[in-house]
């Protein structure tokens, strides 16, 4: 995709007042308390994927499809890149340098470096850092980059130039200032993971316990698109200003979903649809990958219930809530800045293991047991013991 294109998407993008606005309404969960509807739309929804019905507390699903599975050959990846950061308690640590294996291949190993050597330089309030060469300094300078991999910079510095195996950031604020904001910052990621995950959970547990944590703590606010309009949030993308105000449209709240995630060593990224201008979370946990959608869930809450029709999705989940995929994926971290045309059909979601959660609501998250307790789409009580 080429960089006038994205350029047009985000201008989109901003100029919505709102995602749910802009968006196909999920009419279908609106009707959840009529139960005749309900039950109607749960069996076309098992015949057309075709999963058995639930009962008595079991949960049909299907292994990962084949075609979901990652080779640890075909990465290549250093595995040094992907260490965690955490206490003796079992809590994690602000990571600077996240990861994200599935694009690790998509730029050279000097781009990540580079990524990395500017991070560090930013934490320590140095203005030039190392640098392989001019492709890896647009890389990691480039707003899209750094709203994903280090949202703290956007808002606070600009790119200045690249010379000798040198680069340089301008900062915005006095040095001093932004090393206050950008320590503040990382003790409200640590304060987070601190609250919802521990380093011993499985990674569908820290998936689901970081979604229920945003669901419960971020608001949708609509108001966030001025702030972009007037130049005062954090470039096009509002991870910080997300993470700073606890509310954001899907622009800030997805990314800050696939950055908590990403602390936690899951593979996992923002993704976004052209024509309705969206954002939301593509991941990969035990070979498969899914998507997540923490918008929609935080727009669907009402009084304590926590919707989970857009945990763990499909492509095809995607499909039948009016979004098109594939064909119609992108994501800020290659679009504009990739040299290559990359392969989006490479981002498979095909396995429906947690197909199940359609139609259904949260009520209770036990780590310890192995136990999610929700009430699907009939109003039953069922426990997924995992």
């Amino acid at each position: 995709m080429k960089k006038g294109l994205i350029l047009t998407i985000l201008i989109a993008s901003l100029l919505s007042s709102a995602c749910s606005s802009t968006n196909k309404i999920d009419e279908s969960y609106e009707a959840r308390n009529n139960t005749e509807t309900v039950n109607a739309m749960v069996e076309q929804l098992d015949t057309q994927s075709g999963l058995e019905p639930i009962e008595d507390g079991s949960v049909a699903s299907a292994e990962a499809s084949s075609e979901d599975v990652v080779s640890g050959d075909e990465l290549e990846l250093d595995e040094s890149q992907a260490e965690n950061y955490y206490d003796d308690e079992g809590h994690y640590l602000f990571n600077p340098h996240v990861f994200v294996a599935s694009l690790y291949p998509t730029y050279p190993t000097e781009y990540w470096d580079s990524l990395y050597k500017l991070v560090d330089a930013l934490r320590a309030g140095e203005d030039t850092f190392e640098c392989a060469n001019e492709g890896a300094y647009r890389w990691c300078t480039d707003m899209g980059v750094l709203g994903n991999l280090f949202p703290v910079a956007t808002e606070f510095i600009q790119r200045g130039t690249y010379q000798d195996g040198k680069g340089t950031i301008t900062y915005k604020i006095p040095v001093n200032e932004f090393l206050e904001k950008e320590k503040a910052f990382e003790q409200d990621v640590e304060g987070i993971l601190r609250d919802c995950v521990k380093t011993d959970y499985t990674d569908f547990e820290k998936c689901l316990a970081i979604y229920t944590y945003m669901v419960k703590n971020f608001k949708y606010n609509d108001d966030m698109n001025g702030d972009f309009a007037e130049g005062e949030g954090d470039g096009l993308f509002g991870t910080y200003n997300c993470f700073r105000n606890r509310s954001g449209i899907c622009s800030g709240l997805a990314p800050v979903y696939a950055y908590l995630l990403m602390q936690c060593n899951i593979d996992a990224f923002t993704v976004g649809t052209d024509k309705i201008a969206h954002a939301f979370v593509y991941l990969n946990i035990d070979g498969a990958g899914y998507f997540s959608d923490v918008t929609y869930a935080i727009s669907y809450v009402s009084g304590g219930s926590i919707v989970m029709d857009y945990f763990m999705m499909t492509a095809q989940n995607r499909r039948d809530s009016g979004f098109d995929i594939p064909g119609d994926l992108h994501s800020m971290l290659i679009d504009g800045i990739y040299e290559g045309d990359f392969d989006y059909s490479t981002l498979t979601a095909n396995s429906d293991k947690y197909s199940f959660f359609k139609y259904t609501s949260l009520q209770d998250f036990d780590p310890e047991q192995n136990v999610v307790t929700y009430i699907n789409g009939h109003g039953e009580t069922v426990e997924y013991k995992y």
